[in-house]
């Protein structure tokens, strides 16, 4: 029975239930319930944070299948910002929300709309399909296996690996004031070609003279 064995990790790892609180994030008060048997059907992500803490994986849990419910969306939040190592706060502060809005959604009293959805796999390289349905990776590659996959694809010389590789590190934010200025510079160009053109139409053929 996997509640028989997560009892049997903790009393070889060791560990006090403080203990598995600090590394595995989560509260005490869910430890007392999980480990008391109080907690029937616990959910994934929290199981999972509470076996890693103690040095074992789920595939040590148990030989039987555990009753385990899949994370929501809500759960996933969460479980991104714990992997990213970031409070509730500062988690928030990058996608602009306050950290009680951030707990609001941990906890699933509000709903995650497609917006903040969109904003935080913005902010931080999270994969849209595994954060509205926990399937993949969590995490998109990273720039530079992306580069590198394009410098293959296309034959990118070093000046274009450098350019987009400077392009993809960027901030959202910055993103946009490079694309503002190629926009502008695209339209100034345009302009400046279409009065050079309307002035030459405009400019009467110059006289030929002959020597007599």
């Amino acid at each position: 029975m996997w509640f028989n064995n997560l009892t049997n990790l903790k009393k070889a790892s060791g560990l006090t239930l403080d203990q598995i609180a600090k590394s595995s994030g989560v509260s005490l008060g869910t430890l007392n319930k999980l480990f008391s048997g109080q907690t029937k059907n616990p959910q994934l992500s929290t199981i999972s944070a509470v076996v890693h803490s103690m040095g074992y994986s789920l595939d040590d849990l148990s030989d039987d299948p555990v009753p385990l419910s899949k994370p929501t969306l809500n759960e996933r939040v969460k479980e991104l910002r714990q992997a990213l190592k970031l409070n509730q706060v500062d988690f928030g502060a990058r996608i602009g929300l306050t950290g009680p809005a951030i707990s609001r959604y941990e906890s699933g009293t509000n709903g995650v709309s497609d917006s903040i959805i969109l904003l935080i796999c913005k902010e931080f390289g999270a994969s849209e399909h595994w954060l509205r349905t926990g399937e993949g990776e969590m995490f998109l590659p990273q720039s530079t296996d992306l580069v590198d996959q394009l410098s293959r694809e296309f034959g990118l010389g070093l000046y274009a690996q450098q350019l987009l590789a400077t392009y993809l590190s960027l901030s959202e934010s910055d993103k946009q004031v490079v694309e503002r200025f190629f926009a502008q510079l695209f339209q100034n160009v345009q302009t400046a070609e279409d009065q050079l053109e309307t002035s030459a139409a405009e400019s009467p053929p110059k006289e030929k003279r002959f020597n007599v």
